[in-house]
C-alpha cells in the first residue's frame, strides 16, 4: 500500500478502501492500540512529549521551505 501511496499509483484514502489494504491497517491499528492501552499514564505522557517535539520540528522546516528565500 505504501509504494502504491508514495508512487503517486494511489491516494491514501483510496488506498485503505481496498479490501486487502484495509485489513491489514486495521490489524495493526488493532495491535498499536492494544500496546498503548497496556502503557503507564506517564510513559504515554512521554510518548506525547516526543511525538509533540517531532512535528514541532516538521513545522519548523516546512515553515522555513515557505518562508521566500533571503537573498
Amino acid at each position: 500500500m505504501a509504494r502504491e501511496v508514495l508512487a503517486g499509483r494511489m491516494g491514501l484514502r483510496e488506498a485503505v478502501r481496498v479490501g486487502a489494504y484495509a485489513d491489514a491497517l486495521a490489524d495493526r491499528v488493532g495491535a498499536a492500540r492494544h500496546e498503548y492501552e497496556r502503557q503507564s499514564p506517564e510513559s504515554r505522557a512521554g510518548e506525547e512529549a516526543e511525538a509533540r517535539r517531532y512535528l514541532a520540528g516538521l513545522r519548523s522546516e516546512i515553515d522555513a521551505e515557505r518562508a521566500p528565500s533571503r537573498r
